[in-house]
């Protein structure tokens, strides 16, 4: 059981615990706003995040066509923007 002295002695550990705990959590809200507040700004300019799932061989074929460099094939983003480079340019030539 703890005595009086222990929880005297355990308050500066505690009272830091909790300034850090508080300095997480302003920093999660923040990431977490700024997160919102990007998906609003896309839902305004008309645009949607769907996800893909595809193998290898789209990412060979964008490499092959010379979309994407082999090195640039090892990054998830460029691939995602390639990806949605050519939906793009699918999408305008169905609507022609």
């Amino acid at each position: 059981m703890l005595t009086r002295d222990d929880s005297i002695a355990a308050a500066p550990r505690i009272r830091r615990a909790r300034k850090v705990a508080r300095a997480v959590s302003v920093q999660r809200r923040k990431v977490d706003a700024h997160r919102a507040r990007t998906y609003r700004q896309r839902q305004r300019d008309g645009e949607r995040i769907y996800r893909l799932s595809l193998n290898d061989d789209a990412i060979a074929a964008m490499i092959e066509s010379c979309r994407l460099s082999e090195q640039q094939a090892l990054d998830h983003q460029q691939c995602e923007q390639a990806l949605a480079e050519i939906i793009g340019e699918w999408t305008q030539r169905w609507l022609r």
